[in-house]
């Protein structure tokens, strides 16, 4: 009985500060929702800019590798390349040809000279191999 008389007497005297207090706990709690979903908001925003400039990154360079892809070969690095790749003597054979020497010296009888070959076959190495000896007739 005093302890029903003593609760009626804290909850005259306290129970508007109890009330408060719930109230408040509920505040905080939908602040502190709110807050979180502003977080995730603004994770988001940063997580799609991150996604765009990733994106836009990935865009730049297959235009950057199709333009490359796309420009002229830098002819003389190719040259160079293919010249060191030789074996050395690997084309001497078509130097010794008549053929070749008539087209190389101005002869009325061959006028064009066809090298033809599969790719790899190495008619290439043997274009670049004297190219320069044929302008100064040296072959």
């Amino acid at each position: 009985m005093i302890f029903c008389l003593a609760w009626r007497d804290f909850q005259s005297r306290f129970g508007h500060i109890v009330d408060n207090i719930k109230r408040h706990q509920q505040l905080i709690d939908s602040e502190a929702c709110a807050e979180d979903i502003d977080q995730a908001h603004r994770a988001r925003e940063l997580a799609r800019e991150q996604l765009e400039e990733s994106l836009r990154q990935a865009q730049m360079r297959r235009k950057k590798e199709c333009a490359e892809w796309l420009s002229p070969a830098d002819v003389e690095t190719v040259k160079d390349t293919a010249s060191q790749a030789k074996t050395p003597g690997t084309t001497e054979w078509l130097f010794r040809t008549r053929e070749l020497r008539d087209w190389i010296s101005g002869s009325q009888a061959v006028r064009a000279i066809w090298l033809s070959g599969i790719p790899g076959a190495g008619t290439y190495l043997l274009f670049i191999d004297r190219f320069h000896l044929i302008g100064t007739s040296q072959c």
